[in-house]
């Protein structure tokens, strides 16, 4: 009687222990897998959102310098149609020159 007693005791104690043990490695191994899956949805999103704010930065750059361009071009044309219709009034090189903020050898090319 008292081995069996024994024997029962001991199962349970062994029970106990082992389902702690398992608790605790489960728990252990969860985190770590859990930490590592964590780290590469994060990285990924990290890497969509990247992806995503750098073209809108760059379309946006882009843009901005496609504005600043074409208005220095469009100044630049209508400066020497100004200075050509001065020119054509008779105006000196060095008057349209002061005028249209060509310079004079520009002008003479006109």
């Amino acid at each position: 009687k008292a081995l069996k007693q024994g024997r029962e005791e001991g199962l349970a104690q062994g029970r106990e222990e082992g389902r702690e043990e398992g608790l605790q490695e489960g728990r252990a191994e969860g985190r770590a897998e859990g930490i590592a899956k964590g780290r590469a949805e994060g990285r990924a999103e990290g890497r969509a959102e990247g992806i995503v704010k750098g073209r809108a930065e760059g379309r946006a750059e882009g843009r901005a310098e496609g504005r600043a361009e074409g208005i220095a071009e469009g100044a630049q044309s209508t400066a020497i149609t100004i200075a050509k219709n001065l020119l054509s009034m008779g105006l000196s090189v060095a008057d349209v020159a002061k005028s249209t903020g060509l310079t004079e050898d520009d002008i003479r090319l006109l």
